[in-house]
């Protein structure tokens, strides 16, 4: 099978996360996702208001080092993405 090649993705979803960022209890936010290969960018926006400013930046931090296009790709049909159960949360 032929690996894509993705240079540009622009995306809004909904993300659920705790075990992979070692948190007690879950985050549930929606998130805008910006991808730019050429440019070498990975953006993340937390839209949710209730999440406070650090914690927003620390799960932004963490979603732009963790993140894999192949992981969005493949679940960008679903509202929202169980980042604990991609492959490489507990990595």
């Amino acid at each position: 099978m032929a690996k894509r090649h993705i240079d540009n993705l622009f995306c809004i979803f909904d993300l659920s996360i705790c075990k992979a960022m070692g948190l007690s209890k879950p985050i549930l936010t929606r998130v805008i996702f910006v991808y730019d290969r050429n440019e070498k960018i990975k953006q993340i926006k937390i839209l949710d208001k209730g999440v406070t400013e650090s914690m927003g930046r620390r799960l932004s931090s963490w979603l732009e080092n963790n993140i894999e296009i192949e992981d969005i790709l493949y679940h960008i049909r679903s509202e929202e993405i169980d980042f604990d159960q991609l492959k490489n949360a507990s990595n």
